[in-house]
């Protein structure tokens, strides 16, 4: 995270709380990378006191690990994937995007409740025993299974790495800038600077780009052979109401580029 992609996302959620017509309030923790965000009315950022992340920060209470457990686990099915079509392990940065969004929605609405309750965001009279140690302990059931399963079959996993060590991997890696001297001083005098319109960014490298684009009759056919699957293993009905809004966004993408084309071939006719 860096203090302008923060800016950003935090200008971009206040625009869409004001077309909804809303007014929330955002706990921040005293990172480098959040810096004040100013002229903002539908979001109101508070700042946790100082060197308190790991005692009231709710995301330091469990919300964080149990999203990389989670994380963790979309990685090794993709590992395993891989090896039972023989195929070679790869994760590219747009996989870990769509594996870390599929993570975040396996996170419970009660975990993060519980979290916040930990970090001590609850009124005494209304606090309840909420454990949610039957949920942590199936998804590191599930991570177990896989794990077993992935070390059986990949010979340069050593013998010695265990699931724990494979989950906290990445604990020491920084995840926010760390701002220099110059750096700050820089960024203080912006803030009172006349704003310029800056050119945008540069594209991302080519060994971050996604696999090359399907067509629409491979995704109208992975999306029956998803669907048979869903039938075949009886799975809830509700889960199909999703599958149903995925299929009619592919067939909206679809007829608008068939009018796109359609445009362009009647004005070919014309001339």
């Amino acid at each position: 995270m860096t203090g302008e992609l923060f800016t950003e996302w935090i200008k971009n959620l206040e625009k869409s709380m004001t077309r909804q017509k809303r007014k929330i309030l955002m706990f921040v923790d005293n990172c480098p990378a959040h810096p004040v965000v100013k002229h903002l009315t539908h979001v109101k950022l508070v700042f946790l006191p100082p060197n308190t992340t790991c005692k009231i920060q709710p995301m330091d209470q469990g919300i964080i690990a149990n999203l990389k457990q989670l994380y963790k686990g979309q990685v090794m099915r993709k590992m395993l994937t891989a090896y039972d079509q023989k195929k070679e392990h790869q994760i590219t940065l747009f996989d870990a995007i769509q594996m870390i969004h599929a993570a975040w929605r396996q996170v419970a609405s009660k975990t993060i409740a519980n979290c916040y309750r930990k970090g001590g965001f609850v009124l005494p009279e209304r606090d309840e025993d909420s454990s949610d140690d039957e949920t942590d302990n199936m998804v590191l059931s599930d991570l177990r299974v896989m794990w077993n399963e992935l070390s059986d079959k990949a010979e340069e996993i050593p013998a010695d790495v265990t699931l724990d060590d494979f989950i906290n991997a990445d604990n020491q890696v920084v995840t926010a800038e760390r701002p220099t001297e110059d750096e700050i001083v820089t960024s203080v005098a912006q803030q009172f600077a006349t704003p310029t319109v800056t050119s945008a960014p540069n594209s991302d490298s080519e060994d971050d780009e996604p696999c090359p684009k399907p067509s629409f009759a491979e995704a109208n056919a992975a999306l029956e052979t998803l669907r048979h699957l869903l039938v075949c293993e009886g799975t809830d009905s509700s889960i199909f109401d999703s599958l149903a809004d995925v299929c009619n966004a592919v067939d909206k993408i679809k007829s608008a580029r068939r009018g796109v084309q359609s445009k362009i071939v009647d004005f070919v006719k014309l001339n």
